[in-house]
């Protein structure tokens, strides 16, 4: 059992490579690069952006999303591990530099396959409550809400843990 526990902790810690972050009044853009070896200047497929925009100034309440070559599908190119590594790592550098009160994000309840167009039920939910677990109170924050939002997503509302 270490052996695996080993092998997920690595998994996470290798990101693929920061690009560039574009950042505006009401938003941060983190753009990370998939394969270096292709030319990745105007090429979504070689693309990880992780977006956050802000929904609520007033309360410091900021709403995140991701897509890997421009859609959220599942897209069966593997290296989902190295994905969620990304994703994870924009939210440290996010939650780091700008220390939000609140940020939330949603999830599908059936994952569209890229590939195939197909729907498969279940989804990400799972996924998603277990890195949260794992990761949030590791960043200062707690998971506040947990809840589905109609009958297609679920949304997750994380918050910082006042000291």
């Amino acid at each position: 059992m270490n052996g695996f526990r080993s092998y997920l902790a690595e998994l996470f810690e290798q990101p693929f490579s920061l690009k560039s972050v574009n950042t505006g009044r009401s938003f941060v853009t983190y753009f990370y690069e998939i394969d270096p070896k292709q030319n990745s200047e105007n090429n979504l497929d070689n693309t990880i952006t992780v977006n956050f925009s802000h929904i609520n100034p007033d309360e410091d309440e900021w709403d995140m999303d991701f897509d890997r070559g421009g859609t959220t599908a599942l897209t069966g190119k593997g290296e989902a591990g190295r994905v969620f590594a990304t994703v994870l790592d924009a939210v440290k550098q996010f939650i780091q530099k700008y220390k939000p009160n609140t940020v939330l994000f949603t999830a599908a309840k059936n994952e569209l396959r890229a590939t195939d167009l197909s729907y498969r039920s279940g989804s990400r939910i799972k996924l998603y409550h277990s890195l949260i677990k794992r990761f949030a109170p590791r960043m200062g924050y707690k998971l506040v809400n947990a809840k589905d939002v109609g009958s297609v997503k679920h949304l997750f509302v994380l918050q910082r843990v006042k000291p």
